[in-house]
């Protein structure tokens, strides 16, 4: 199937594909409203700039160009690590670094094989204010081409410089909890490894059924 044709919105597949509430920021870190509604907006236009241009060809180009900007957008790793839970902690570097690795491809994947989500939509950033603990909550409207529009919550946090978003919010609420208590789940059944596994199993999927898109 082509992707173009999977309309979902981005955004929305972020929330419900698990980005979870992440840990609160250092108190003396504050992030700026206004410089964090300029880079949601800016991802935005990147975001839809690239949805815009997938015509079908150089798609490996594409799907690289798509990885970069979900990479630079997002912090990957954070939101990795707290959907791990308590289990993080007790992981060994090894598999840490593999779980990392294994998390942010099939992030990657899931939202690259529906690059042509939402063609055509756009994102407005409607506000922003500061939080608690340094971060800021950037509110936004993501516009759809076959739906009504959806207003999503992106939290921006401003780590050494650099803006990343790390959780994303409908209606005040995280969706990534789900994602957290699957993988608690599976770690309890079949342990980390066995969560590791699966996790390498979906990206092996994803990657098949990207190949014969």
């Amino acid at each position: 199937m082509n992707p173009a044709r999977r309309l979902v919105p981005f955004l929305v597949l972020l929330a419900l594909f698990g980005f979870a509430p992440a840990p609160a920021a250092a108190a003396e870190v504050r992030t700026s409203p206004d410089q964090a509604s300029k880079f949601v907006a800016e991802l935005g236009d990147q975001f839809e700039t690239l949805l815009g241009s997938n015509d079908g060809g150089s798609l490996g180009q594409h799907r690289q160009a798509f990885a970069t900007l979900v990479r630079g957008g997002f912090d990957l790793e954070l939101i990795g690590r707290f959907v791990l839970g308590r289990s993080w902690k007790n992981a060994t570097a090894a598999q840490q670094q593999q779980y990392q690795r294994l998390f942010a491809l099939w992030t990657i994947n899931t939202y690259g094989l529906l690059l042509g989500a939402n063609q055509g939509g756009h994102l407005t950033v409607i506000g922003a204010q500061p939080m608690a603990g340094g971060d800021a909550i950037v509110r936004t409207t993501i516009h759809r081409i076959n739906g009504t529009p959806v207003e999503i919550d992106l939290r921006v946090r401003d780590t050494d410089g650099h803006l990343k978003i790390v959780e994303v919010l409908i209606a005040g609420a995280s969706m990534g909890v789900t994602q957290r208590d699957e993988f608690a789940s599976v770690i309890q059944h079949k342990g980390l490894d066995g969560l590791i596994d699966e996790i390498k199993g979906r990206v092996d999927t994803l990657q098949a059924e990207a190949a014969r898109d």
